[in-house]
């Protein structure tokens, strides 16, 4: 597990520098996406591709002896129960597992609040995908299908255009799938810090992609910079979602990156690029190559074999065949047992095994050898022998330290039984204090004829000690002829490897030269697009200042006429209203007059 984590982390990361390098900077956006999410795949699988060739082996055949050989066997030391545990492992799974359920933790409560500020806010449906308008000051952001947004803002059209067009990109090109696979990802491998830089470069190439969509809508890449530049210091950032605004280093790559001109030739040699160091990958992180048996055929018999007990067994891969008839390795042994049902007990040490093996992999063989173990047919032959043995080792015997065993003397207190000796002698019995001389000769022959026997038996088992030595130092030397040549085989193809990788490198340190230079060149363009930029801003903040001052002055002057304007009506308000308190006193003195007159005439 742990060289499978190493793999796919340096994997990850030479792509990822890859991409920083002769990527990031260039304005191919969508072939971009998929690099990089390419290169996710790519790392987590190369570490468990294994590359296998196959071999056709002869056919072998193996003799078993009518009486085998007694081998002794060395006794095993008993393992003491008190062994230390590791609880390593434990430590480590209990760490891992703890990461997972932190991480999945902050996942799904992400989740969770991006599912309830839907529902709790109002929804506009549109034919591509719905706005959901938030009472909250937000700027606005994207996930899956919906564009949240300020609703105030939205109400009043205070939102640009613009704005809309990015954040209906994210939608159209469904960027939040990337962003959830990515998150995923650092759930399950929450301890691999490679996993943010992949997810701070797939959200930033988002982002050159929605703005790519916007400038091709409108042109004018000043109003568009305007606008990120004023969206630059919000606060609010959801996790999971696609927003308009980022840091100022993120937003001045974008404003960068606008500037930048796609280029065939360039991308052409990003490309062939690409093809060394994905092959450098696969040479690297794969597993080493397993050869793998395609077909052996292999032959077991006894010396009398008996011309009908012959059992015929067939396996390519799971496939598993007994005298013609299909069977399983659960069923394995009890088919066995059908066919030797009607043997006798003396015909089951009388048989001929026919096995083909064709690509069978070292499980399935140790578990056909436990299911033959379960047959009557093993447990009748006192051999133990497997349906498929491995192939036999001799045993190491020197010859150069051979003890034989001497012929003891005839007298009584040396007749005992020595350690080198390969055959036992027995002890002379005493001889009684009166015995006939026939007696004693009769004693002394078959001592001798004793004597004589256990020297024979030694002198064949030495025989047959020196051809198993024999034996054994002429399998050494093929061995070590096997070994030289596959030796050899390897070292030239270390040399070859060698070579190709020196010459991939400099093509390597040739194309990264280039990519200097374009990428220099590339840079001068964009700091005088910077500077136009600036010159374009400032021109245009000089201009708005004068008109605000123009508004400025205009206001005051509208402001003084307007406020003469309300004196002078006041004033004349005032001469009005004097008139009319005039008038009415007139009125009054008049009235006041004629009720004198009139109550004089009453009088």
């Amino acid at each position: 597990m742990i060289t499978y984590l190493l793999k796919s982390s340096l994997c990850l990361l030479l792509l990822w520098g890859f991409y920083k390098i002769f990527l990031e900077q260039e304005n191919m956006h969508t072939y971009k996406r998929f690099f990089l999410l390419g290169s996710l795949v790519f790392s987590f699988v190369i570490p468990l591709v294994t590359f296998t060739y196959t071999i056709d082996l002869e056919p072998t055949t193996v003799i078993i002896p009518e009486k085998p050989s007694t081998i002794a066997v060395p006794s095993v030391v008993a393992l003491s129960d008190n062994t230390p545990v590791n609880y390593m492992p434990i430590i480590l799974w209990s760490l891992y597992s703890l990461g997972v359920l932190i991480f999945g933790i902050r996942f799904i409560k992400n989740i969770i609040h991006l599912i309830k500020t839907i529902k709790r806010n109002t929804q506009l449906e549109e034919s591509s995908h719905t706005n959901v308008l938030v009472k909250n000051s937000i700027v606005p952001f994207t996930f899956l299908h919906y564009i949240f947004m300020n609703k105030k803002d939205y109400e009043e059209h205070k939102i640009p255009e613009e704005v809309l067009l990015h954040e209906k990109t994210h939608v159209l090109q469904k960027h939040t799938l990337d962003i959830l696979c990515i998150e995923i990802l650092q759930v399950v491998f929450w301890f691999n810090p490679l996993l943010i830089c992949m997810k701070r470069s797939i959200k930033l190439n988002h982002e050159f992609l929605a703005d790519q969509t916007v400038l091709k809508c409108n042109p004018s890449i000043q109003k568009y910079m305007g606008i990120l530049v004023d969206y630059i210091g919000n606060s609010n950032q959801v996790e999971l979602a696609s927003p308009i605004h980022y840091s100022y280093s993120l937003t001045k790559k974008r404003i960068v990156m606008m500037s930048q001109q796609f280029s065939k030739i360039r991308a052409l040699a990003r490309l062939l690029l690409l093809m060394p160091t994905l092959l450098g990958c696969v040479l690297l992180f794969t597993n080493k190559i397993v050869a793998q048996q395609s077909t052996l055929n292999y032959q077991k018999s006894v010396q009398d074999t008996h011309p009908d007990k012959k059992i015929e067994i067939k396996v390519k891969g799971d496939r598993i065949e007994v005298n013609g008839d299909a069977t399983t390795i659960s069923n394995f042994s009890k088919t066995i047992d059908d066919v030797t049902q009607q043997w006798s007990d003396e015909e089951l040490t009388e048989f001929q095994f026919s096995i083909q093996l064709n690509n069978v992999d070292d499980e399935v063989l140790k578990q056909l050898n436990e299911a033959y173990r379960k047959t009557r047919l093993y447990r009748a032959n006192p051999d133990g022998h497997d349906l498929i043995p491995p192939p036999p080792t001799p045993p190491h015997i020197s010859t150069k330290n051979a003890n034989l065993a001497p012929v003891p003397p005839l007298k009584s207190e040396e007749s005992q039984t020595t350690k080198n000796s390969m055959a036992p002698v027995p002890p002379v019995p005493p001889s009684p204090p009166v015995a006939p001389s026939n007696v004693i000769s009769g004693i002394k022959d078959e001592m001798k004829l004793t004597y004589e026997e256990a020297e024979q038996d030694r002198i064949e088992a030495e025989q047959a000690r020196v051809e198993a030595e024999i034996e054994r130092e002429k399998a050494s030397l093929e061995a070590a002829y096997e070994l030289a040549n596959a030796m050899n085989v390897a070292e030239i193809a270390r040399q070859a490897a060698a070579s190709s990788r020196e010459m991939v490198m400099q093509q390597l340190q040739q194309v990264q030269q280039q990519a200097h230079q374009i990428q220099e060149e590339a840079m001068r363009q964009a700091q005088l697009s910077r500077v136009e930029a600036r010159k374009v801003r400032d021109l245009a903040m000089q201009e708005a200042q004068l008109v605000r001052q123009k508004l400025l002055q205009e206001r005051a002057q509208i402001r003084e006429e307007v406020r003469q304007a309300a004196e002078s009506a006041k004033r004349e308000a005032i001469k009005e209203h004097k008139k009319a308190i005039a008038k009415i006193k007139k009125a009054r003195k008049k009235i006041e007059k004629e009720q004198k007159k009139t109550q004089k005439d009453k009088n």
